[in-house]
């Protein structure tokens, strides 16, 4: 409550020229408790306009989903891949399934460590991967546009290289959990994956150089962390990762239902609790 209505309120003395300064006062609190609250009410809609907006967007996505549309996921997470994606298709002439993402191309039996893939391959899970003849025209295409475009970041595999060159995994190690039919695939799992041995218990680490475990826990250059929940929650691979990716969608367009439902009470909340 504004001090100069408290003023006011309390009152007993003459109509004099205090009583005059109390009233300007009132007046000077009060215009500027209405200018904050249409402040806090346009942010109010403005936010509200938001959340409306990303559920309409999450519930087109969830509906794509439910066709077994993939590369919605893939647009969200990974635009710039995706953006290259097509400029490769449309540029060389490639079908869809002549330039897949890696982690389509991926299957991790196990569920107990799908967590721990998706989390040490992260952003190499949308790497892109082009016929062996055309991967110079690819890069070609690649080193024109990357900055026109935005391209930064995005991999594209040398697929003849990798099967010609990468090391087997070492037995006992992350990749042997992954399957695939894509010899090139095959072989950049190997190479990214089959260093890091399996444990299934948090002490075990130290006892290798490169180690994970499937909570995710990793040590590498003599060092243990804990992978970002905010990445290998985010199933890319195989066939349980769009049931993960609806999951997801629906838990945030609950999430958006609570704030607006709070956000409908909050118009008769004044600046400061004053009713």
């Amino acid at each position: 409550m504004p001090p100069s209505l408290d003023r006011f309120a309390g009152w007993s003395g003459e109509m004099d020229a205090e009583l005059l300064e109390v009233v300007t006062g009132l007046q000077s609190d009060l215009a500027a408790l209405g200018d904050e609250y249409a402040r806090q009410q346009a942010l109010l809609q403005e936010g509200t306009v938001q959340l409306r907006r990303e559920a309409e967007g999450l519930q087109r996505e969830i509906a794509q989903f439910r066709t077994g549309d993939r590369d919605v996921s893939t647009d969200t997470e990974a635009p710039q891949a995706a953006r290259l994606r097509r400029l490769l298709r449309a540029e060389l002439g490639l079908s869809g399934d002549e330039v897949p993402y890696l982690c389509t191309l991926l299957r991790v039996p196990d569920a107990s460590w799908q967590d721990a893939v998706e989390g040490l391959l992260g952003r190499d899970r949308f790497h892109l991967l082009v016929p062996a003849e055309h991967y110079d025209a690819a890069m070609a295409l690649y080193r024109r546009r990357c900055h026109k475009d935005g391209l930064h970041g995005v991999g594209l595999l040398d697929g003849e290289w990798l099967v010609a060159n990468a090391p087997p995994a070492c037995p006992g190690t992350l990749a042997q959990e992954v399957e695939t039919d894509h010899p090139a695939a095959r072989a950049f799992v190997d190479l990214v994956l089959g260093g890091y041995v399996q444990c299934e218990a948090l002490e075990d680490l130290r006892d290798h150089h490169a180690a994970v475990t499937p909570e995710c826990f990793v040590r590498r250059n003599f060092a243990t962390e804990h992978l970002d929940p905010r990445v290998y929650r985010r199933w890319f691979i195989g066939e349980r990762a769009i049931p993960r990716q609806i999951e997801a969608r629906e838990e945030r367009l609950a999430a958006i239902a609570e704030e607006m439902v709070s956000r409908q009470a909050a118009p008769r909340a004044w600046p400061g609790g004053w009713p």
